[in-house]
């Protein structure tokens, strides 16, 4: 009898093991520094001072600056209605030392971030991949599930000014088809 209960409870570990690996699935997080303070500058800088000197000279760069002009034909906006533009309500402010770390960590250049082995490129794109359950995403994470939109940033202050990033949330294949570490991934 003992017998049969031990090989019953290897054959379930085995059986658990095996729906693991091919069906479950983990959540993803592409994590992106974002320079909204940049965004909303270069979105108000007339681009025609380019072609000034050239207008003259050549008919191509006087009909690109007659475009140009006609582009910047809205008001400047104040940055907190460029900010709530930008987010669409989806911008959460996170404060305390582990989200001062986190920042900083993604924000400073690929080589020189402790989270090297996390980053990944996918076209004119970039970004950290991380599970959905590792601090200090883990405290927000269920609020981005809840809203289901598929990018959500977050702002920190600190003593240099407001810092942005952009979340995505991604699946397994998602994940692996943008060319995220395959080290990274569960097999989904």
């Amino acid at each position: 009898m003992k017998e049969l209960i031990r090989r019953t409870f290897v054959l379930a570990c085995l059986l658990f093991a095996i729906f693991i690996f091919f069906f479950a699935k983990g959540e993803y997080l592409m994590v992106s520094s974002v320079d909204l303070i940049q965004d909303y500058r270069s979105s108000y800088i007339t681009r025609t001072s380019v072609y000034s000197g050239l207008a003259s000279a050549h008919p191509v760069a006087q009909r690109e600056q007659s475009m140009l002009t006609v582009q910047r034909t809205e008001p400047v906006k104040p940055l907190a209605v460029f900010l709530d533009y930008r987010t669409a309500n989806r911008l959460k402010t996170v404060e305390g030392p582990e989200w001062t770390r986190f920042f900083a960590q993604v924000s400073s250049s690929a080589d020189s971030s402790q989270f090297a082995q996390r980053y990944f490129e996918y076209g004119s794109k970039s970004g950290y991949l991380f599970q959905s359950a590792e601090t200090p995403l883990s405290s927000i994470a269920h609020e981005f599930k809840e809203r289901e939109q598929p990018l959500y940033y977050l702002k920190h202050s600190s003593g240099t000014g407001p810092r942005f990033i952009s979340l995505r949330m991604l699946d397994p294949d998602e994940a692996r088809d943008m060319g995220a570490p395959s080290s990274l991934i569960c097999r989904g």
